[in-house]
């Protein structure tokens, strides 16, 4: 209950309350009436009857809401300002009339109304809600509770409605039921793939066609499953993946989801709470962008590596050897780079042709990851010179590493278009315990180094 404007406004929930006050009030006038001509005594009820006069012009005048009392009939003796205010009927054209004469729309059935007389007259209070018309035509919705009012005898000689006017609440019910009906026909008959999802289980709540198609299971075997048979993703991981779409902090994420099939296909998911029926659901729109990510993956590996060797290329290879530097300088560990040249590389292109000197260098390539880590970063720098990175590995070590390398390239002949030959290389190493201040200074250093190695006679490695 809540005072506004000098009035009181009832909610619903306390509609008994209020109606027991008013009953009760209304039994004792009833009662002093009809005892008003037997000899009052002391104690009697008679001696509070302006209290109760009072307090039932005050309960029913100041309420906001609409109330009326009639008789057995149904016909208006009492209606407060909030009645005529609903209605727009004026007092004295509401007064002795009947509701179905006043503000009957004609939208409620015979066995509707029915089973409201029925249950007043029984001496049960009735409560539901009735589509009226206003004076003026329009439509309105209100809630009503009707109590029966029993004489001292306890036979029902009035009624007492109190309403609620609820059309902007209906309104409001009807536009989210065609908001939902909206959706629903989006959801089930759109070609994008959509899902509902509990946020708090992962259970799929339901999948549209566009899903069942997509992922090959039947309409009622995803209903049963949860998100995470489908998605390929850590558990841990996607729990807080789904609690952040729930929270709306973030709504877009690339996962991998697993067919019926066994396929694994990489999808593009829209993820964003909304309420249905209710319930607070994820409403996920997924887009399999496979041969998309399939082909960015495939111009991302364009952009950082040499076509032919598919090692780093030249670009590449500075920026890890940057990032390399970097932590070896913060953590002072170790880092070593190696520069390398295919010796006399020249005649083999003249001699054999260029595709075979191609070939030759996929040969050191090759040499190159049989040889090294898979965290050591080997790459083209140009022509058939290279470099490779060896993290935390001192400059004696790289040297062990880099003489493996020679051996493993002298040893390795090229076979092209009938024609058998091998090649050798020279190498030069430096390594952090020299002090410079970039990576592309110590990788000047190992160039030098490689220049000794060609100037003592190639095919070695010079520290």
């Amino acid at each position: 209950m809540e005072l506004t404007d000098g009035k009181i406004i009832f909610e619903l929930p306390v509609f008994a309350f209020l109606v027991a006050i008013i009953l009760s009030t209304i039994i004792a006038i009833y009662t002093i009436r009809f005892s008003a001509s037997r000899p009052a005594k002391k104690g009697n009820i008679s001696i509070i009857e302006p209290f109760n006069q009072t307090l039932i012009t005050s309960a029913l005048e100041s309420s906001e809401n609409p109330i009326i009392i009639t008789d057995l009939s149904g016909n208006i003796f009492f209606a407060n300002q909030s009645f005529s205010d609903l209605t727009g009927y004026t007092l004295p054209e509401i007064l002795g009339k009947n509701p179905r004469e006043l503000i009957r729309s004609g939208r409620h059935s015979k066995d509707f109304y029915n089973n409201m007389w029925n249950t007043i007259l029984s001496g049960k209070s009735w409560s539901g809600e009735f589509i009226n018309r206003r004076k003026d035509g329009r439509i309105y919705h209100e809630e009503t509770t009707i109590s029966p009012v029993h004489d001292s005898l306890g036979q029902v000689r009035y009624f007492i409605a109190i309403k609620k006017d609820i059309s902007q609440r209906k309104d409001k019910e009807i536009f989210l039921q065609k908001s939902e009906q909206k959706f629903r026909s989006i959801f089930t008959n759109h070609s994008a793939i959509m899902m509902l999802i509990d946020p708090n289980s992962g259970l799929i709540i339901d999948a549209n066609q566009a899903a069942v198609n997509f992922y090959g299971y039947s309409g009622d075997e995803l209903k049963t499953m949860y998100i995470h048979q489908i998605n390929q993703l850590d558990p841990e991981l996607l729990e807080k993946q789904r609690q952040n779409a729930k929270q709306t902090n973030k709504n877009y994420f690339i996962f991998p989801h697993r067919l019926k099939s066994g396929v694994i296909r990489i999808v593009e998911v829209h993820s964003s709470p909304i309420e249905v029926d209710g319930e607070v659901l994820l409403f996920s729109i997924v887009h399999d962008i496979t041969e998309r990510n399939q082909l960015e993956e495939k111009l991302r590996k364009i952009a950082v590596t040499d076509d032919l060797t598919e090692l780093a290329n030249r670009r590449q290879f500075f920026k890890l050897g940057n990032i390399e530097f970097a932590r070896a300088q913060r953590t002072a560990s170790e880092l070593s780079v190696i520069m390398t040249d295919a010796d006399h590389f020249k005649s083999v292109n003249d001699q054999f042709g260029h595709a075979a000197g191609d070939a030759a260098l996929k040969m050191i390539a090759a040499c190159f990851l049989e040889n090294l880590r898979v965290y050591d970063i080997p790459g083209r720098i140009g022509g058939e010179e290279f470099g490779i990175i060896l993290p935390n590995v001192e400059k004696e070590k790289a040297a062990e590493i880099a003489e493996r390398i020679r051996i493993s390239i002298q040893n390795t002949d090229v076979d092209y278009n009938g024609k058998t030959f091998s090649i050798t290389m020279s190498f030069g190493i430096a390594d952090s315990r020299t002090k410079v201040e970039n990576f592309e200074k110590l990788l000047q250093i190992a160039d030098e180094k490689m220049y000794q190695a060609k100037t003592n006679g190639r095919n070695q490695v010079q520290t």
